[in-house]
């Protein structure tokens, strides 16, 4: 399906707190795993509770005054001045230039505000001061992740990793990001990691499956989606990956009955239209195919991806009343 996706928009994520004092937001949520469907891990927020800055950073003599201007910063954030609570912190890393608590909460702030560009510098200052810290490193990845910057993103994912190799999230979102760089064995020795220690990763079955689809590895394939299935019923992603497999495996009876029996509004998304059209192709019913996405063009007439794949499957099934979904597909 297209892609992953739907990166959640950085301000939406709801705010978290890290031990010691408040702080802004964290923005593990925002991973995008590029090459796995869009819809493979819906939302994908899932949020890290950091723990205490690790070793290495130096404190100040009084450690509860920064945590007072943190505090100050996050109160107007919550009452809707982002400026003032900015300025606050662009002051606290003049002020406190030793400690990472400091950059991370500014770093935070600028990705509520959608500017994970911004923020990258703060992350990275903060991982130079406390570079034995798994979670911040991949705070610092995830955010790599989100701005398109696969290769260092994997870099920072696999170093959290070695400090933190028991931890099934960071392995799960190394395999993704490898994934996403196109590094299928690498991403498939971490993800097998990581649902052996966390077996209801169900994002990492799918992601397994991706790989052995892109493989040609049918049977490993469907035995991994189906997995992802049975621990994620509704997820209709995983539908697609199945139904992907069985087509393949030349049993689009099979592939069209699952994907038929989707619900929710991600069954009408395109990718799983036009699969649905392709089974019914093989199965030498052009005619329902093109039927199946005029019905979807009508419902969506503003859709002109949508209403292209319709004309297409039209013209192959011979039908000539297509003034519509080439206005449609023109506009």
């Amino acid at each position: 399906m297209t892609t992953p996706p739907e990166s959640p928009s950085p301000a939406s994520n709801p705010r978290t707190r890290r031990a010691p004092g408040p702080v802004i937001v964290s923005v593990v949520g925002l991973l995008a795993v590029a090459g796995v469907a869009a819809i493979l891990v819906p939302g994908l927020s899932s949020h890290l509770q950091r723990q205490k800055l690790v070793e290495g950073a130096q404190q100040p003599a009084d450690p509860s005054s920064l945590a007072s201007v943190i505090a100050a910063a996050e109160t107007a954030a919550r009452q809707d001045q982002p400026q003032q609570a900015e300025a606050i912190l662009r002051q606290a890393v003049r002020d406190y230039p030793s400690r990472p608590d400091a950059f991370i909460a500014l770093a935070d702030l600028l990705v509520t505000r959608n500017q994970p560009e911004a923020a990258l510098p703060f992350y990275r200052e903060a991982v130079r001061l406390a570079p034995k810290d798994a979670a911040l490193r991949f705070s610092l990845a995830t955010l790599l992740n989100v701005v398109g910057d696969r290769a260092e993103a994997v870099g920072e994912f696999s170093r959290a990793v070695e400090l933190a190799p028991g931890n099934p999230s960071y392995l799960l979102y190394l395999g993704h990001a490898q994934l996403g760089a196109g590094d299928l064995a690498g991403a498939r020795l971490n993800l097998t990691k990581a649902v052996a220690l966390a077996p209801d990763k169900d994002t990492g079955f799918a992601a397994l499956a991706e790989i052995a689809l892109r493989e040609n590895a049918l049977p490993i394939a469907l035995q991994h989606a189906r997995k992802a299935r049975e621990l994620s019923p509704g997820n209709v992603a995983y539908r697609v990956i199945e139904a992907r497999a069985l087509k393949r495996s030349n049993r689009p009876d099979e592939a069209l009955a699952l994907l038929e029996a989707a619900e929710g509004p991600r069954a009408r998304d395109l990718p799983v239209l036009s699969l649905r059209a392709e089974c019914l192709a093989m199965m030498n019913r052009a005619s329902d195919a093109a039927a199946l996405l005029r019905q979807a063009s009508d419902e969506a007439p503003a859709d002109k991806a949508l209403a292209r794949e319709a004309l297409e499957y039209a013209k192959r099934a011979g039908l000539t009343d297509v003034a519509a979904l080439q206005d449609r597909a023109a506009e």
